[in-house]
């Protein structure tokens, strides 16, 4: 009865494997706390058929092979979407702590054989998940230009699209709002809602219809998306039509532009009729001060200065950010409406 337990699953693990992780190496929910659990099963299974190397059956001895050449794809993931502090983006569902950070998952890597690459990537697309690492000096901006996920378990996913997260050095400072509760209360549909996130949001709806406590409706669908590299600069565009049940020309549109001590990011909406704001959450510990309605300074820890300057008027409003289940903490966010469908924010360091 063991053996006929362990072949099913051998084949199911065959069959599914190649479906849940995408060229680029993403576990297909994209939620990256996710994706590096699914790491560790990876890992766990090479481990586990090493163990059992002299007695492997045929199927088995193919398991392994394909989850050894899946693994170095999902490692580069997932170094690809972790912050200089070493730990990961909040896109979707995705908290601290509730399984190994990048640190460990590297570290087993490195004791079942795998080479353990700790450089810091550069500039990079992740084409087939849909995100992209930007960087220039010491300023990192992780931006989602990706669907919701697979479209028949969106269950972890957030109305996030178009939204991004950036550092300073190892200092974080724009921020998603993270994840602390799971259930079906009001502070989930909250916490997966589009003004919880660094992103666009029209007429005060979600780009993506999340609800209940793990449900997605009308999703938000990538119809645009562009990755350039120079040598002064790297550009990141994209464009969803999650509004158009608002209107067929509602189409929203951001472009971010990084290169040496400026970031860039300019956002559009086709229907300028409709109401939209720009909204980006910092960090708590981001002190953010008004010069004049257009411009300001982000204010590091470390009393380094972030200088911004926008095209209308900015407000600051109270904010919150869900590092771990459990636990919220008050931040601060600026707003800009989008005036005549465009809004534009400049950072200078």
């Amino acid at each position: 009865e063991a053996k006929r337990w362990r072949d099913r699953a051998v084949r199911i693990l065959i069959e599914q494997l190649p479906q849940q992780i995408l060229d680029d190496g993403a576990q297909f929910e994209l939620s990256p706390m996710y994706h590096l659990l699914a790491c560790e099963d990876v890992l766990d299974i090479i481990n586990l058929l090493h163990t059992q190397r002299a007695d492997l059956t045929a199927k088995e001895i193919e398991l392994d092979r394909l989850c050894r050449s899946l693994l170095p794809g999902m490692i580069g993931w997932a170094s690809a979407m972790r912050h200089p502090d070493g730990k990961i983006a909040q896109f979707n569902d995705t908290a601290f702590d509730v399984g190994p950070d990048f640190a460990a998952i590297s570290a087993y890597a490195l004791r079942l054989g795998f080479a353990s690459d700790t450089q810091t990537p550069g500039s990079v697309l992740l084409a087939a998940s849909g995100y992209a690492r930007m960087t220039k000096g010491d300023m990192v901006v992780i931006v989602d230009v990706a669907p919701v996920g697979a479209d028949y378990l969106p269950g972890h996913a957030h109305a996030d699209t178009l939204s991004f997260e950036a550092s300073l050095g190892v200092q974080r400072l724009f921020v998603n709002g993270g994840t602390s509760v799971y259930g079906t209360g009001p502070e989930r549909i909250r916490q997966r809602g589009s003004e919880a996130h660094n992103t666009i949001v029209v007429d005060g709806q979600n780009s993506s219809d999340v609800w209940s406590g793990f449900r997605v409706g009308r999703r938000a669908r990538i119809i645009d998306r562009t990755f350039v590299i120079s040598n002064d600069n790297c550009r990141v565009s994209g464009a969803h039509d999650g509004y158009r049940f608002l209107s067929r020309r509602a189409i929203v549109r951001r472009e971010w532009v990084i290169a040496e001590g400026r970031l860039v990011i300019d956002d559009y909406l086709d229907d300028a009729s409709l109401p939209a704001n720009a909204h980006f959450h910092l960090h708590p510990d981001i002190e953010v001060t008004l010069d004049d309605p257009l411009s300001g300074r982000l204010t590091l820890p470390d009393g380094r200065i972030c200088r911004w300057k926008s095209k209308t008027a900015a407000a600051i409003r109270p904010s919150q950010w869900n590092p771990e289940f459990g636990i919220s903490l008050a931040a601060s966010q600026l707003v800009f409406p989008l005036a005549g469908g465009h809004a534009s924010l400049t950072l200078t360091w």
